[in-house]
């Protein structure tokens, strides 16, 4: 995997992100942070194109909300709104992915996982209990084969 800093993005890039193909068949993934385009080139299966993405945007919700305390705060970060937006669109895999990232590096998903999957496995007596509600979600993952 390859990453370079590009032009700015095209004018129908979304805010933060956006996904090019070349003639080649090679797909770019391209993260939008600060107004500097940063592109990485991508070979892979469609359903594994919007990981590099995902990690990006996950690697800048975890450095700017981990010191936070709100849980409203933390869910208003525009980088964990852009990974529901990815989910609108492939929602088995970013799912996972945010599964897989509660699991390896924790963090307060518990709003945007309750919009990827559409439910939440979390009682109402865990519910501010971050231990506990991260087990909850990690516990509903494995029943359902989305993460080992």
């Amino acid at each position: 995997m390859t990453t370079q800093t590009l032009p700015p993005p095209p004018v129908n890039a979304g805010r933060n992100s956006y996904a090019l193909e070349d003639s080649s068949g090679a797909t770019y993934v391209g993260i939008v942070i600060d107004d500097t385009a940063t592109t990485v080139t991508v070979s892979a299966p469609r359903s594994e194109v919007m990981r590099p993405e995902f990690r990006a945007l996950a690697d800048w919700w975890h450095e700017a909300t981990g010191h936070l305390s709100d849980p409203d705060r933390i869910a208003a970060h525009p980088a964990l709104k852009r990974i529901i937006e990815l989910g609108h669109h492939n929602r088995a895999d970013i799912l996972r992915y945010a599964l897989e990232d509660l699991k390896s590096r924790g963090g307060h998903w518990y709003a945007g996982l309750r919009e990827l999957a559409g439910e939440s496995p979390v009682p109402p007596n865990h519910r501010g209990n971050i231990r506990l509600m991260k087990q909850d979600w990690l516990q509903w993952a494995r029943k359902r084969d989305i993460i080992s």
